[in-house]
């Protein structure tokens, strides 16, 4: 069983967008993983993903660190790692600046984790020809 309520915050942790990842069975989350393989060969083949691709593979992170009983204070540290900014599309790092995941897998208590700044924003030099 995986529930996630993701909440993207500002600069005041005022949420301006959200999104529910919720799977109840085993089909369910099988369908789930089967979509983060789909984004993880993307990745490989140098196509950029959206943010939902992006907070579904966050996602899908957290859940197997929690199922690896990996401590709490350890993941966002780890999840620094997982995409670079040239592996999402241009915007997608911005948005992701302070993310609030408030997560429960397997019916344990829910757990509370922020992501800030989970990938490095670039500088975009904007040009005019």
């Amino acid at each position: 069983m995986i529930y996630a309520e993701v909440k993207l915050l500002d600069e005041l942790d005022c949420h301006f967008l959200s999104h529910i990842f919720n799977y109840d069975d085993k089909s369910d989350e099988t369908i789930f993983f089967k979509l983060i393989q789909t984004i993880q060969t993307k990745i490989s083949l140098n196509l950029k993903i959206n943010l939902y691709e992006t907070l579904a593979l966050y996602c899908s992170f957290i859940v197997n660190e929690i199922r690896a009983k990996t401590c709490m204070d350890e993941i966002p540290t780890v999840a620094k790692r997982l995409l670079l900014s040239k592996n999402v599309m241009i915007g997608v790092p911005e948005m992701l600046k302070n993310t609030l995941f408030n997560i429960e897998v397997d019916y344990r208590s829910r757990e509370r984790i922020i992501l800030k700044e989970p990938i490095k924003i670039d500088q975009y030099v904007m040009s005019y020809d």
